[in-house]
């Protein structure tokens, strides 16, 4: 709960520091996008993609697309190109990422889940992936072996 108490307060200190004028208030279309992984460790501004000002304002009309592992959702890339208007899609991956990490250490996951889930729970979670079990939530999971697969 404290961690919530602080994002409400650092929003509040935010709406005192920027001048609502200058904020956006309409979307504009954009003809780029970036997919990337949704790991605090990718840093945009090495790409090109400048983060908002000290006063919110935007500096960059890139539209970014996180996910775990930087899978293109379906949803996103649809909505992006047909009404945002994505023209060019870039993926950005990277090393060590989590999605290689969940494939390596599934029985990790599986433990896991297994011992924090309700009975109940597992049993619906089992029968919605199915079996094998550990191939199905790999596949599940859209985890990858190494980042360039």
């Amino acid at each position: 709960m404290k961690w919530l108490q602080a994002i409400c307060e650092a929003n509040v200190q935010f709406q005192q520091r920027v001048e609502p004028k200058t904020m956006p208030v309409q979307r504009q279309p954009c003809p780029y996008a970036v997919v990337t992984c949704m790991d605090p460790r990718i840093n945009l501004e090495a790409a090109g993609i400048r983060p908002f000002n000290a006063k919110g304002e935007s500096q960059s009309q890139v539209r970014i697309i996180r996910t775990v592992g930087g899978i293109g959702d379906s949803r996103s890339l649809a909505v992006g190109i047909h009404l945002a208007g994505f023209k060019e899609v870039a993926v950005i991956m990277h090393t060590d990422c989590g999605c290689a990490l969940a494939h390596q250490k599934i029985d990790t996951i599986i433990e896991n889940m297994q011992e924090t889930l309700p009975a109940t729970k597992w049993e619906a979670v089992k029968t919605l992936i199915g079996e094998p079990l550990r191939e199905n939530l790999i596949e599940s999971l859209h985890a990858f072996q190494a980042p360039h697969q």
